[in-house]
C-alpha cells in the first residue's frame, strides 16, 4: 500500500535553537590566544627563564592577557629588558 502525498506535511522541521552555532569571531580569539601562549612560552630570555603569560577575566565576559613578571610575579602589560634582567617598571626602579 502506497502513502498518499499530503502537501501540507512539512516532515520534521529543525530549529535554530536546536542547532550548533560556530561564531568566526570565537574562533578567531581562540585561535589569537594561543598563539600568544605559544609564542610567549617557547621565549626564553637570556637567563634561561621564560615569560609566562596569565589572563584575567573582563567585565562582559571576555579575558585580557598580561605578562607576569619574572622578579615579582605581578601581572603587568609591559616586560622591560636591562643588562640581562628581565621585569616591571616597578622592581627595575627598586634595583
Amino acid at each position: 500500500m502506497q502513502k498518499s502525498f499530503n502537501p501540507y506535511d512539512y516532515g520534521k522541521i529543525n530549529s535554530l535553537a536546536a542547532c550548533q552555532c560556530l561564531r568566526i569571531n570565537d574562533v578567531v580569539r581562540q585561535a589569537r590566544e594561543q598563539v600568544k601562549r605559544m609564542y610567549l612560552e617557547s621565549v626564553e630570555l637570556d637567563s634561561g627563564r621564560k615569560i609566562e603569560l596569565v589572563t584575567s577575566s573582563t567585565r562582559f565576559g571576555g579575558k585580557r592577557s598580561w605578562f607576569k613578571c619574572p622578579e615579582c610575579g605581578r601581572r603587568v602589560g609591559v616586560i622591560y629588558s636591562y643588562v640581562n634582567i628581565y621585569s616591571c617598571r616597578k622592581c627595575l626602579s627598586d634595583q
